[in-house]
């Protein structure tokens, strides 16, 4: 076997600044399953295996020996052995990652496992929902004369889909004509994947239908749409990829979600995008109650980590300066929580913020950062009252 797939438990122990018998220890742990190493065996000898997971483990293991007190004005709260039923590994260290290092929730944990029905049910309480529909229908007639005059039909990707809650008036007027020929769903839920999945095969039978489990933020999708055209019963489709709704306000790194996306379309596909400038000064300080859909959307992945009602208030605040709307979890209290991937509990002060979402509502900037990745604007429709766009691009 490569030996460099593996840890020599003598070069690891100097590295880690303890003794070979504390490497051999842990090597026994994890084949007991006290430990979450991934080991493999060598020479008829279990090594631990060289992957970021375990070097984190080992380091965490290591980095503090001496025991922790917890004060009587800290409340102690142990992550439950059910949030591994809703969490993967993966998802779990990051989690923990982002809340010690930069006291954050991404806002995709809202997503994911049981905490999408609360997620579903807020976007069905919406009204705005209505007004993204409409915006985007208001598009069918550029694209029924742009397939007319090019004599193509469209596959259409939907990122956050959820169940066409946005798009079923639009993908309904081009079926209708004979003018889609696949749908692909892509979202980091796979509940919410069903969803979509359930409804659009009961609404278009005849439509190839696909769909793909995929973090945007960390996983690139060039072979998801050049999967979708080779699909496709026709060799003059082009693509349709469509992001309606706040999905891309939501993300932490929205400039390599737009990269992405646009080195993924080929020349003459279309990106269909709702660009949002509400008015979040209103909600300015805002205080979210326990009975309001919202809250419970986002408020779902601070329950699941122990946490109760009573330990947090959520707040909304606008920053006009950076346009910049920001939900976040003030502490009502001094908490410890206390996670098995770390000898140290995170610290959360009363007062202290847990940043829950970020929307950006600056349209400026999206459309240069789009135009700077090559894709030209050919068509908008627009709500005044709202400042609320939605726009088709193009790649050139």
């Amino acid at each position: 076997m490569d030996q460099s797939l593996f840890y020599k438990n003598s070069e690891l122990a100097d590295e880690l600044g303890i003794s070979a018998m504390s490497i051999s220890r842990y090597i026994d742990q994890a084949k007991q399953g006290k430990l979450n190493l991934e080991l493999l065996v060598h020479n008829k000898d279990y090594k631990i295996k060289k992957t970021e997971l375990n070097k984190l483990i080992l380091h965490n293991l290591t980095s503090d020996k001496s025991k922790f007190k917890n004060p009587t004005k800290y409340k102690t709260i142990q992550i439950p052995t059910i949030f591994d039923d809703k969490y993967n590994l993966n998802f779990h260290l990051e989690l923990i990652r982002d809340l010690k290092n930069s006291k954050l929730i991404n806002q995709k944990f809202a997503y994911l496992g049981e905490n999408h029905l609360n997620y579903y049910l807020y976007q069905q309480s919406r009204k705005k929902n209505v007004l993204r529909s409409s915006l985007l229908a208001n598009n069918l007639e550029f694209f029924l004369s742009y397939a007319k005059e090019h004599n193509v039909t469209y596959n259409i990707i939907e990122l956050g889909p959820m169940d066409l809650i946005s798009s079923n008036p639009f993908i309904d007027k081009l079926h209708s004509v004979s003018l889609v020929e696949s749908y692909t769903a892509i979202d980091i839920s796979t509940e919410l994947l069903s969803i979509n999945e359930l409804k659009f095969k009961k609404l278009y039978p005849t439509i190839n239908y696909n769909y793909e489990q995929v973090d945007i933020e960390q996983t690139d999708i060039y072979d998801i749409i050049l999967d979708t055209k080779y699909t496709s019963n026709k060799t003059n489709s082009i693509n349709i990829f469509m992001i309606i709704g706040s999905t891309v306000s939501n993300l932490s790194s929205p400039n390599r979600v737009f990269r992405n996306i646009s080195e993924s379309l080929s020349l003459g596909d279309f990106l269909i995008i709702d660009l949002i400038k509400e008015y979040p000064e209103m909600e300015k300080n805002k205080v979210y109650e326990p009975n309001n859909l919202y809250y419970n959307y986002i408020s779902t992945t601070l329950k699941d980590l122990g946490m109760s009602d009573n330990d947090f208030t959520i707040l909304s605040r606008f920053e006009e300066k950076n346009k910049i709307r920001k939900v976040v979890a003030v502490m009502n209290e001094n908490i410890f929580l206390k996670s098995k991937f770390s000898m140290d509990p995170i610290e959360f002060k009363k007062g202290s913020e847990i940043l829950l979402s970020i929307n950006r509502v600056d349209i400026i900037t999206d459309l240069s950062i789009l135009n700077n990745y090559k894709m030209d604007l050919v068509n908008l429709n627009s709500s005044v009252k709202l400042d609320y766009l939605n726009c088709v691009f193009t790649k050139i």
